[in-house]
């Protein structure tokens, strides 16, 4: 039986397939102006989350682009 706890994930605008369809000048505009994340940088908070002691749980993590404003 697993006996783990679930975590969740909440992250911002990531550039990504689902933004192909974007014209070129909005794309370019966002990644300007620090509205989208990399791909990289979602990955690096996952592996950090993955990668506590059998000790620690992350059971929440938000990662947002630099522009979002809570």
């Amino acid at each position: 039986m697993w006996e783990g706890v679930g975590t969740q994930l909440l992250a911002g605008a990531v550039v990504t397939a689902l933004l192909d369809d974007w014209p070129k000048a909005k794309m370019e505009e966002a990644l300007a102006n620090g509205s989208l994340m990399q791909p990289r940088e979602v990955a690096e908070a996952v592996l950090f989350m993955v990668t506590r002691s059998k000790h620690v749980t992350v059971r929440d993590l938000v990662i947002l682009p630099n522009s979002v404003d809570l």
